[in-house]
């Protein structure tokens, strides 16, 4: 067994997190805009042919398999939801639909009517949104140069994906997602107070930052000289801030930073900040007086330099609404603070030693009884619509004053929904969590958090709330599947911490997420440990198998393959090359049957693998079940089908074995529930 050294664990990174950053990028043509962020995902808006009237936003997330997200919104709905009226899609006059309603004043498109959208854009149709008395026409000027720019910046071009320039390049060669980078704030000097730099001090300085910057900064000419203040970061650092220049309707300062005595050369930071407070600083910019459109950038303190956490623009001037319609990203990150990260740095730690005692048994479960939760819990069970009385005499009555006021809004299969009162981020009070469960074909269970702020129990924003409206429930801090994966959650405390863990585990691997409430978990401390199986093949004993030992010895070989591809977060193949030889003369919608295997329900399509017979091959279809336990091993399948109709192919195997861990890895990871699918 391999073992993750314990001196890597202080990296606390994903390896991914190390290939070269991404650059955001903006691109405007005619009425169309787009703007890409660091993760790869794309944002495309379009406005309508009069403005102030309507608006259309593309979203597509980097990899081979993205959707594109389509919204739509009208200028006059967005501030009063009680204006939003059916509303259509028209394609040259004729209807495609009602669009969906979504969040307040915004309408989501079907699968069907962005397509649809996408050729009418493509053909330069005529695009209408509206009812039979009221149509507001979409431009399409601009939208072949940005969806362009789109498939250029996810590496589309001439793939199976691209929208403008498709091609037969495989989709496995386009972007792939990129993770969130992490930026952590260090503390600095609270309240600290601004003083003016002395004559001697900017004598010192200011030759050095007017020479190199004047030129951004209209009032650093010496005609318009402005004061020069100083501000301590930490006891080590400080800032050097000026006006820089002035609008209209904005105003902006120069920002530098350098040692407290001023002997290091100074560094800049920006032109254009317009707030500095405790290592914070933000600059905020309206294009035009009526606000209908802005831009924003931040940057936080690590340590040692200013970085920026966040960038975005809410797009073109088109008189849409007060801040604009869309948030259009270019730089987004997480944002800890070190004393955060150090708490859960070393709460890795201790999970990842656990786990190592645990070895292969290792389960959430486990876990939580290993390190249960000892603060004072209260679990309560009622509607939330009709709270009419306290349902125990364990909670407070300023508890149950705070849930009366909160205004808690459920979607569950049950009539009565769970909560547990504890105190989550060591305040003092009792926060609340929320458990939903949903039903439906994978059994989706939703758990939320809210905090006490003393009046109510509060939705603080997390990543989750940005499209509030998929959820059951505002506030999701995980969910699991039921059926169709193998995922698991509890709570449990480690130094005196409270956290969810979470597990998702595949054919492969098992990853545990530390998730602590009330922060954005897009990134978490994790585990992964991935396994390898002493596979057996076992066939019906009504229906034994028709394969030789030899064939079978060959087709142990391809399972092995397999493992060591998983093993190594290595592609056994692209995933629409062929699992057996295509033999010359094959009509192209024969092609499928060699590289697609059986498709499959609740389960996991884990590798295609070719499996001959006779001389013929099969493509092979490796299936896990989402069970393993020490007493039975692995339950799966492996299923054969023949490329070619005319040809039986020979009957599956079970799968059963044992795992080993081969090895574990520890750090921040990426983390995706099956809330944050959509």
């Amino acid at each position: 067994m391999r073992i993750l050294p314990k001196a890597l664990l202080a990296l606390l990174f994903s390896a991914s997190l190390h290939a070269a950053p991404l650059v955001g990028i903006q691109f405007q043509h005619n009425d169309w805009e787009i703007a890409c962020d660091n993760t790869g995902t794309c944002r495309a808006a379009g406005y309508g042919v009069n403005e102030g009237e309507v608006s259309v936003l593309l979203t597509r997330h980097a990899g081979p398999h993205a959707e594109i997200i389509a919204q739509a919104v009208f200028a006059d709905e967005i501030d009063d939801p009680d204006s939003l009226t059916p509303t259509s899609l028209f394609i040259d006059g004729t209807s495609r639909g009602e669009l969906e309603s979504g969040r307040t004043g915004y309408l989501q498109l079907t699968s069907t009517q962005r397509d649809a959208l996408l050729q009418a854009l493509r053909q330069s149709g005529r695009i209408e949104f509206g009812s039979n008395t009221r149509r507001l026409a979409l431009s399409s000027a601009g939208s072949d140069a940005v969806l362009l720019k789109m498939d250029d910046f996810q590496q589309r071009i001439d793939t199976r994906s691209a929208l403008i320039r498709p091609g037969k390049r495989s989709n496995d060669t386009v972007l792939l997602p990129r993770p969130l980078p992490l930026v952590v704030s260090y503390p600095t000097l609270a309240n600290a107070k601004s003083v003016a730099l002395t004559p001697a001090e900017l004598a010192k300085v200011e030759p050095q930052l007017r020479e190199k910057f004047a030129a951004e900064c209209d009032l650093l000419q010496e005609e318009q000289r402005q004061p020069w203040m100083k501000t301590p970061i930490d006891d080590k650092h400080v800032t050097l801030t000026t006006l820089c220049w002035r609008g209209a309707y904005n105003e902006s300062f120069a920002v530098w930073f350098t040692d407290n005595t001023l002997s290091a050369p100074p560094r800049f930071v920006t032109s254009d900040a317009s707030d500095f407070t405790d290592g914070f600083i933000f600059s905020s910019h309206k294009g035009r007086g009526m606000g209908d459109c802005f831009s924003a950038e931040s940057r936080h303190w690590d340590g040692e330099r200013f970085v920026r956490s966040k960038a975005i623009t809410s797009g073109m001037c088109r008189g849409m609404a007060a801040g604009g319609v869309w948030i259009l990203p270019t730089q987004v990150s997480v944002l800890r603070k070190k004393a955060d990260v150090d708490v859960d740095k070393a709460a890795l730690k201790i999970l990842h030693a656990a786990l190592e005692t645990l070895q292969a048994e290792g389960t959430v479960r486990a876990l939580a009884q290993r390190f249960p939760v000892k603060a004072l819990q209260t679990d309560f069970t009622l509607n939330p619509y009709a709270p009419d009385r306290k349902p125990s005499a364990a909670i407070s009555d300023a508890e149950w004053q705070a849930f009366v006021n909160s205004k808690i809004v459920v979607d569950s299969s049950a009539e009565n929904i769970s909560f547990t009162l504890v105190d989550l981020d060591n305040d003092g009070k009792r926060d609340l969590i929320v458990h939903s469960y949903e039903g439906g074909t994978s059994l989706y269970d939703y758990t939320g958090v809210r905090r006490n702020d003393g009046n109510q129990f509060s939705v603080v924003d997390s990543r989750f709330n940005a499209n509030h409206d998929m959820w059951p429930m505002s506030g999701v801090l995980f969910s699991t599947a039921g059926r169709g994966a193998d995922q698991e959650g509890q709570w449990l405390e480690i130094n005196g911490q409270i956290s969810a863990l979470v597990r998702d585990g595949v054919f492969g691997s098992d990853t545990f997420w530390l998730l602590r409430p009330f922060t954005n978990t897009a990134h978490a401390p994790a585990v992964t440990m991935r396994y390898h199986y002493d596979l057996r093949l076992s066939s019906g004993d009504d229906a034994p198998s028709t394969l030789t030992p030899d064939e079978q010895n060959d087709l142990m070989a391809e399972l092995e393959r397999v493992q060591q591809s998983l093993n190594h977060d290595k592609p056994l193949r692209a995933a629409d090359a062929p699992v057996c030889p295509v033999p010359p003369g094959t009509p192209a919608d024969a092609l499928i049957f060699y590289s697609a295997g059986r498709p499959v329900t609740y389960a996991e399509q884990v590798a295609m693998l070719p499996a001959w017979h006779n001389g013929s091959c099969y493509v092979g279809t490796l299936i896990y079940l989402f069970d393993y336990s020490s007493e039975s091993g692995i339950e799966g399948f492996l299923t054969f089908d023949s490329p070619r109709q005319d040809n039986k192919a020979p009957e599956g195997f079970t799968l059963s074995g044992t795992r080993h861990i081969t090895g574990m890895e520890a750090g921040w990871k990426a983390y995706a529930s099956d809330a944050s699918e959509g």
